[in-house]
């Protein structure tokens, strides 16, 4: 995820919520065509509330790098409501983004050191 929230934008029910931060401009390789994408925004959050998700597919198309896609697999029985929501950031993606943001900190303190 290159945290473009296009796949937020396009869900007709907003059950799709995405927080960012600002980092270092990296490339990564699409999932769809293996083309570089080019990633500024690093997620911190990204939810999917199942509860309310109607499968439409609108928010699978306007992903750039497939990174959010429909599978076969999956298991809608929960004794509470609030499991229902799905959240896909790993602690290795926090990790990066907020070394990402300690290295664009540290960047930014250079170039104001320097001026």
């Amino acid at each position: 995820c290159i945290s473009c929230l296009a796949c937020e934008r396009a869900c007709p029910i907003d059950c799709i919520k995405i927080e960012d931060v600002k980092g270092d401009r990296t490339l990564v390789t699409s999932k769809l065509n293996q083309r570089p994408t080019p990633k500024v925004k690093y997620p911190i959050r990204f939810d999917i509330d199942i509860a309310k998700c109607m499968f439409c597919g609108l928010c699978v198309e306007p992903c750039p790098t497939g990174a959010i896609h429909h599978t076969r697999k999956f298991e809608g029985s929960v004794t509470n409501v609030a499991d229902l929501t799905y959240s896909y950031i790993r602690d290795v993606d926090l990790e990066l983004a907020n070394k990402q943001v300690e290295l664009l900190a540290n960047k930014q303190n250079k170039e104001e050191g320097v001026k």
